[in-house]
């Protein structure tokens, strides 16, 4: 009956060292953490790229 316990506890310790999981759950979170940054951000960052791209049309209208 010991041994049985001493199995099963041992059983129980190594899958709950088991950390497997712990790359999903990080992934998650960065991308929730990046999905809020735009949401905050988004206005400047339109009017960013907005400026980027004028930027790049007019020296393009240059060249050509």
């Amino acid at each position: 009956m010991k041994k049985k316990f001493n199995e099963a506890m041992i059983k129980l310790y190594l899958g709950a060292s088991d950390e497997s999981g712990i790359g999903t759950i990080e992934l998650v979170l960065i991308v929730v953490v990046l999905i809020a940054l735009v949401i905050l951000f988004k206005d400047g960052m339109t009017k960013t790229l907005s400026n980027f791209i004028d930027k790049i049309d007019g020296q393009a209208n240059e060249l050509f």
